[in-house]
């Protein structure tokens, strides 16, 4: 079991999300409140190995003080507006990952 100790840093995978993987923030550095992850959140990766890059999944459950990663996009929408889990699975679809795809083509790694 990893250590839950809260300064943690989250990481996604491919179209799941699970707080239990995670990295611990260095002891020299302050977690940033305005970070830390909420269920029905939606992620995408940034950085990373290409193939990595734009994977995109939604916080189904989390625990306090899990801090966003610097790699990840958070990406927090108005559930009046559209609700998170039907975002996280157009984000998935074949199109939106071919549009993803092209997008990551624009910028050199």
């Amino acid at each position: 079991m990893p250590n839950q100790n809260p300064e943690q840093i989250a990481r996604d995978q491919i179209g799941k999300f699970n707080f239990l993987e995670n990295k611990i923030l260095p002891k020299d550095l302050k977690p940033r409140e305005q970070h830390e992850l909420k269920v029905g959140d939606i992620l995408i990766t940034r950085a990373g190995p290409r193939i990595r890059t734009g994977v995109c999944c939604m916080v189904k459950s989390t625990r306090p003080k899990l801090i966003n990663s610097d790699k990840v996009y958070r990406i927090r929408v108005k559930e009046s507006v559209i609700n998170p889990a039907y975002f996280e699975l157009i984000l998935n679809t074949p199109h939106y990952q071919r549009e993803i795809e092209k997008l990551k083509s624009q910028f050199p790694y």
